[in-house]
């Protein structure tokens, strides 16, 4: 079965709901970016299924890490994901 390809949006946030700006998110062997002032995030050119999207990022010099699952389905456009480090 032929799981296409789609898109993943989101936005990352911290433990105090503050969103987090140039925080690295990635997939397994796909794409990878950081997220924009607002921190949001797409990785275009998913693998289609359950793909794992980790998140990475450095605040006052500690290491915060996040993941989620994010399903692709054949022909979707685009998944959203939220993530809290």
């Amino acid at each position: 079965v032929n799981m296409g390809r789609g898109t993943i949006t989101g936005l990352v946030f911290d433990n105090s709901g503050q969103i987090v700006r140039d925080a690295l998110v990635y997939i397994d062997n796909g794409p990878e970016t950081y997220t924009n002032s607002t921190g949001s995030f797409t990785l275009a050119n998913a693998g289609g299924g359950t793909q794992r999207v980790y998140v990475q990022a450095i605040q006052d010099g500690v290491v915060h890490e996040g993941e989620s699952d994010a399903l692709v389905n054949d022909g979707e456009i685009s998944r959203t994901v939220n993530i809290t480090i």
